[in-house]
């Protein structure tokens, strides 16, 4: 058995202000690899879910990006990682809170991160591509989200992104291939996203 599988805890025990561990409690409707989930917070209770954030890993493997996240998941995490060969890694359960854009504004807690595979310097995979598309499809199905530039983002759509310059998810990512033809690019975002 994985080293750095958690045990299940039960959900009463959920609250914001604790750090718990689960296995999933959220199941994608979609084939996902669980390497083993990290140790998060509870989203705040009656949180809505508004955004989906896009992000890039700087680094040219999943398990770079995972074994980064373990070393403290409570200041670095996200939800998903898309490797280059279009694997899909559930890494923290969708119910509780990655820390993937900063929270200014709480857009961690209304958001599931997505890392995707890619040093910043290169093109992404056709593989990423397809299994964003499924795996974006999924996440806005089950949370009744629109599929649009307004729900899905990149990390330099956020208050952490646009104040430190945030590039995620790259210059070289082609939002045209998950259906988002006219989505900004970051020299066109003058501020953050704003949360509903």
């Amino acid at each position: 058995k994985d080293s750095r599988m958690y045990s299940i805890v039960d959900v009463s025990d959920f609250s914001s202000d604790k750090t718990i561990t689960s296995n999933a409690l959220v199941n994608p409707s979609i084939s996902v690899k669980t390497p083993g989930f990290l140790t998060v917070r509870a989203r705040p209770a009656g949180t809505k879910m508004s955004f989906i954030v896009l992000h890039h890993t700087a680094g040219s493997s999943w398990s770079g990006a995972y074994d980064e996240f373990v070393k403290n998941p409570l200041q670095k995490s996200s939800h998903y990682i898309v490797d280059k060969d279009g694997t899909i890694y559930y890494i923290v359960d969708e119910a509780l809170q990655a820390e993937h854009a900063g929270d200014i504004g709480g857009f961690n807690a209304k958001s599931i991160g997505i890392e995707i595979v890619n040093r910043g310097d290169e093109p992404f995979t056709d593989a990423q591509y397809l299994s964003l598309n499924t795996l974006l499809r999924d996440i806005t199905n089950r949370y009744g989200l629109p599929y649009d530039d307004a729900n899905i983002i990149g990390h330099y759509q956020t208050a952490q992104g646009v104040n430190d310059n945030k590039p995620d998810p790259s210059t070289f990512f082609d939002w045209a291939r998950i259906g988002l033809p006219h989505h900004p690019l970051q020299s066109q975002v003058t501020g953050p996203a704003l949360i509903a």
